[in-house]
């Protein structure tokens, strides 16, 4: 078993891409993904709910958030695994640019809910 001193972790790790790095950067774009969507529902859903209005849209709001924010923690300790396994820091910087644009489209999905005249037992 190797084991890494703590001085000079970070410069252990380089931003040279080879077919490895590479290969566990997707993957674990791939799991950020997973591990959102394991915490929160569509962006169908979000704005569906979202739609309700009053207190229930308010929980829903909150719901979501803590469901980002569990999924995201769960991400990231992917994307670290990723980089401390190549040493490389494409994994955790391709994990990150993921979660930036999930949190994006997620707020955007909260902000937007559909249209309040029709309910989705209407469709």
């Amino acid at each position: 078993m190797t084991t890494y001193a703590l001085d000079g972790f970070a410069a252990s790790f380089s931003w040279t891409i080879d077919a490895e790095s590479a290969g566990v950067t997707a993957l674990c774009i791939g799991d950020a993904f997973a591990a959102w969507s394991a915490c929160n529902p569509s962006i169908f859903t979000v704005r569906t709910f979202r739609t309700l209005g009053g207190v229930e849209a308010d929980n829903t709001k909150g719901d979501i958030r803590r469901g980002s924010a569990i999924g995201s923690g769960l991400a990231l300790i992917v994307g670290f695994g990723g980089s401390l396994v190549t040493r490389s820091w494409y994994p955790l910087v391709g994990t990150i640019a993921m979660l930036m644009v999930l949190w994006a489209t997620y707020e955007w999905a909260l902000a937007n809910p559909h249209d309040k005249r029709r309910s989705i037992a209407d469709q």
